[in-house]
């Protein structure tokens, strides 16, 4: 029999009437309610009084200041699919930390190039949350660059042609994929113009900035500084589009040269452009991507060729060509060795066994998805 009382919509509840929206709402309901408010009302005053305190003071307190570092435990068997790896690790927030996203762009590109087609369907979505991140980080940042996305992009479309018979998920969730694919062309066009389209020249790019005349450019520096500075770039197309910038770009105000002196003058450039391929500079490039000194012989063409008879031009691109580039990233995931944790390395690692050193080793992003179920 329903319960026959004063309150007979809810037994044991008192109703009330709210002055502010006239309208009659649970007592208990208007308790979590001030309660609520309470809360929120007491942890704005305590972040008040963090921003209050000097710097010092709130770097000595890490409790309340300090994020939770996100990490995976990888146990065997392995039950841990790869999207549910990629949220713990925060992979789709990650990406707009420049230490990062070198790392998360060639994983995804491993990912669309390798397993894209066995992923499951959250896993699918995600990925192509994660590149819709890294196109939109490109686009407004400038970072990664645009050689990186256009691969990426240039691998998706290529792996949705291949795989649209034999993937899982349904065809309706194929279809989205094509759909975002074509959008994020479509947003990464005006952003970055082909290159057979017609390039204005330096006098019109530049004739409403007033502002760049008094400013330092790279042809302003010494050559010394210069040299310091080509010498930490680790890739071949930077160095050689800076030294084209350096030593070949004319100056805005030069006034024409007769044909003659252009003649002499463009000898000239070029002999300074090959003198730069022959220097130091591409010699480092060698030491740093191949350490390895007896793969610098297996490129020689002819049993009579030697190393010293290639300069360092062409012994690096023959090298670049047989082996490719190494990879370097500011940040990637390492895994523990004691609790088999997977954890970005710039972030740090509490080591959840007691009494031992940390021992780490790097995961490459071709190694990573491995490591995971689809």
């Amino acid at each position: 029999m329903p319960f026959l009382g004063r309150d007979w919509r809810s037994p044991g509840q008192h109703w009330v009437k709210d002055a502010q929206k006239s309208e009659w709402v649970k007592m208990d309901l208007v308790r979590r309610k001030v309660l609520v408010d309470i809360h929120e009302e007491t942890c704005t005053r305590k972040n008040i009084e963090i921003l209050r305190r000097p710097l010092c003071e709130i770097k000595d307190n890490k409790d309340e200041t300090a994020k939770p570092q996100p990490y995976v435990i990888i146990k065997q068997p392995m039950k841990t699919s790869v999207a549910e790896a990629l949220v713990k690790l925060g992979v789709a927030e990650s990406v707009k930390d420049i230490r990062k996203v070198n790392y998360i762009c060639k994983l995804m590109q491993e990912l669309v190039r390798n397993q894209m087609t066995s992923l499951s369907g959250s896993a699918q979505k995600y990925t192509m949350k994660v590149i819709e991140q890294i196109i939109a980080n490109c686009i407004s940042n400038n970072y990664p660059s645009k050689k990186a996305v256009s691969d990426l992009l240039n691998d998706l479309e290529t792996t949705l042609v291949t795989g649209f018979y034999n993937h899982v998920g349904s065809a309706s969730l194929w279809e989205e994929h094509h759909k975002k694919l074509d959008w994020l062309k479509k947003i990464l066009q005006p952003a970055y113009p082909d290159k057979d389209a017609k390039q204005t020249s330096l006098e019109e790019k530049y004739a409403d900035v007033d502002h760049l005349e008094n400013k330092l450019t790279l042809k302003d520096l010494p050559l010394e500084m210069l040299h310091e500075v080509m010498a930490k770039l680790t890739n071949h197309e930077d160095l050689n589009n800076t030294i084209e910038a350096v030593f070949s770009r004319q100056p805005l105000e030069e006034e024409e040269l007769p044909p003659q002196q252009q003649q002499h003058q463009g000898l000239q450039q070029q002999q300074q452009h090959d003198q730069q391929k022959n220097s130091i500079l591409y010699r480092n490039l060698i030491s740093f991507h191949f350490p390895d000194k007896t793969k610098w012989r297996t490129v020689l063409r002819r049993k009579e060729e030697s190393v010293d008879e290639l300069t360092s031009y062409e012994l690096y691109m023959r090298l670049l060509r047989r082996y490719g580039p190494r990879e370097t990233y500011a940040d990637m995931l390492n895994q523990c060795r004691h609790c088999q944790a997977l954890y970005w390395a710039g972030q740090g690692h509490p080591c959840f066994v007691n009494n031992v050193s940390p021992v780490s080793r790097p995961i490459p992003p071709h190694l990573l998805a491995d490591l995971f179920v689809a």
